[in-house]
This record gives structure tokens, C-alpha cells and sequence, in this order.
């Protein structure tokens, strides 16, 4: 399978699976059904495969994408951080 080599589109492809992530937990919480609420997820899954191993989601990933001169596991733990509250705001606006 072809890999992205530019950091350019890295940055673009993490920003789309931020965007499907929140999507997909905003779509959950307004009751949509189990189906459409995963799609975003199954997408998110679908671009992380295009994505070089160095710079995976989590531990696996080795290199920086947005922050530099700071830890991957720092850069990681930040977008988990803004996942989880960015997320929260969406479910807060279904209620």
C-alpha cells in the first residue's frame, strides 16, 4: 500500500481523522443509528492506513507531525487530550 511521505499531508490526514473522530462521537450522542455513528470511525481507520508507522496514533509513533522539539508521547497525549474534549463539547451541544 502506498504511504504519505509529505509532512504536509500527514498534518492534512491527522486533522481529517481528528475531524472523524469527533464526528463520530457527536453522531453517537445524538442517537443516530449504530451504523452511521461508525462510518467516521471506519474512515478514520481507512486513512490511518496510508500513514508511514513512524508516525502512527498513540505509542507506536516514533516521529512529530504538528509539535516540535517535544516528545512523541507528548504530542500524542495532547491530541488525546483535545480529542476527548473537543468530543465532549459536540455531545454537549446534542443534549
Amino acid at each position: 500500500m502506498k504511504q504519505i511521505k509529505s509532512i504536509s499531508l500527514l498534518r492534512l490526514v491527522k486533522l481529517c481523522q481528528l475531524v472523524l473522530l469527533i464526528l463520530s462521537a457527536y453522531l453517537s450522542a445524538a442517537h443516530f443509528g449504530m451504523l452511521i455513528s461508525s462510518l467516521p470511525l471506519i474512515l478514520c481507520f481507512l486513512l490511518e492506513l496510508f500513514v508511514p508507522r513512524d508516525y502512527k496514533w498513540g505509542f507506536a509513533g516514533r516521529k512529530n507531525v504538528f509539535l516540535t522539539n517535544v516528545s512523541p508521547h507528548i504530542e500524542n497525549t495532547v491530541l488525546l487530550v483535545l480529542v476527548v474534549l473537543l468530543s465532549a463539547l459536540a455531545v454537549s451541544f446534542t443534549f
